[in-house]
């Protein structure tokens, strides 16, 4: 005779594709502005180092600088807009992942993705991230320029002045490395974590 007792018991549901996507993206989202604000005064330099066009530039004399040009909250000029645009930038690559990677198996009959398909779905989504966040990118930039202080008062007055002064092809300034290295970046890191994992 079957065993009744565990006729009401049910199986637990597992989280659908759609719930897991919205906990990778909030989660996703959480890090990365956690990651901005820690680092935000070392890419300050950085961009300070990269477009500085005489001396090389040393770490300490730069972060002296900085801090007497507006104190320890000029290190975190220009990073709104590098938080703002992790939205855009978040949405664009996860659904183009998870768009690429739905056609990709239904064009290869509806099983698991192949190596080439993993990794070209994961470099598919580095394309539109780039477009997404490249403007954000542009702004962020020119606030941190040491040339442009007292030139913007803000995220959107910098956004303002470069779309009529220069064109909205400005807000693209840099887009290709941009591209290049998100594809890359994308195409090994989500193509390989589906090939390790088999999720997708």
């Amino acid at each position: 005779m079957a065993n009744n007792s565990d006729a009401g018991k049910q199986k637990p549901n597992r989280p659908s594709t759609e719930s897991k996507n919205h906990h990778v993206f909030l989660s996703g989202a959480l890090s990365g502005i956690i990651e901005g604000l820690t680092i935000q005064p070392l890419e300050l330099m950085k961009t300070r180092f990269q477009i500085n066009p005489g001396q090389p530039l040393r770490l300490l004399p730069t972060a002296r600088d900085i801090l007497r040009e507006g104190g320890v909250r000029q290190f975190y000029r220009g990073s709104l807009p590098e938080i703002v645009g992790l939205i855009p930038r978040a949405t664009a690559a996860l659904s183009t992942l998870e768009f690429s990677r739905r056609e990709l198996r239904a064009a290869g009959g509806g099983g698991q993705l192949g190596a080439g398909a993993a990794y070209l779905s994961g470099a598919l989504s580095g394309v539109t991230e780039g477009l997404a966040f490249a403007p954000f990118q542009v702004i962020k930039v020119r606030l941190m320029a040491k040339e442009h202080l007292g030139r913007y008062r803000n995220s959107w007055d910098c956004l303002t002045q470069v779309v009529r002064q220069e064109g909205l092809t400005a807000l693209a300034t840099g887009l290709g490395p941009t591209l290049w290295r998100n594809c890359i970046w994308n195409s090994l890191y989500y193509g390989s974590m589906y090939l390790l994992t088999g999720e997708g």
